[in-house]
């Protein structure tokens, strides 16, 4: 698992959802990252009306909180675990341009 969310969460946040990935599959990850969107969505929406320049380092992603998420994680990977997992395991069987 070469991705993960230091930096971008709090370090606490960060390592529960990399044991939360270690636990349930590879496929939390997309969960969890829809759910940081979900997080800084008035934040993106309101630059985009607004028309100004976001850059991703002016995102509020460290008051996300993924301990009070797992609800939201849970029912997504409930409806979309089948498709998700699925396109993730045949991405990794392709062979990779070097």
């Amino acid at each position: 698992m070469h991705q993960n969310f230091v930096g971008i969460v709090p370090l606490v946040d960060a390592l529960y959802i990399h044991h939360k990935c270690l636990l349930h599959g590879v496929d939390y990850l997309v969960y969890f990252a829809v759910d940081i969107l979900r997080h800084v969505q008035t934040e993106i929406v309101d630059a985009a009306a607004s028309s100004k320049q976001l850059k991703p380092s002016s995102l509020s992603t460290y008051s996300y909180c993924a301990l009070e998420s797992d609800d939201f994680v849970s029912a997504l990977c409930t409806k979309h675990r089948t498709r998700v997992l699925e396109k993730m395991m045949a991405a990794s069987l392709e062979p990779s341009e070097s």
